[in-house]
C-alpha cells in the first residue's frame, strides 16, 4: 500500500515499509532500532519517509561483476 498522493511527506507506517520491502514488520523494527533505517516518531508512532526507505535499499546494492564503479563525489 502506497501513501496517499496528497501526503506531503510521503511517510510510511512500518507495515507499509515492510510490504514494500517484501519483508516482515519485525525485520523493519530491527533495522529501525539498530538505526540502519532513519525514521520519524510522531505521537508515539514510528513512520519512515519514502526517501529514507529508498536510501536504505540503495545502500544495500551490490554491484555486478564487471560493472564500472561510480565516481565518488
Amino acid at each position: 500500500m502506497n501513501p496517499a498522493p496528497n501526503n506531503r511527506y510521503s511517510l510510511l507506517s512500518v507495515m507499509q515499509a515492510a510490504e514494500q520491502l517484501g519483508l516482515t514488520a519485525w525485520y523493519v523494527y530491527q533495522k529501525i532500532y539498530s538505526r540502519q533505517i532513519a525514521f520519524h516518531k510522531i505521537g508515539g508512532r514510528i513512520f519512515i519517509a519514502q526517501t529514507d526507505l529508498d536510501d536504505y535499499v540503495a545502500r544495500g546494492r551490490v554491484a555486478a561483476l564487471g560493472e564500472k564503479k561510480a565516481a565518488r563525489k
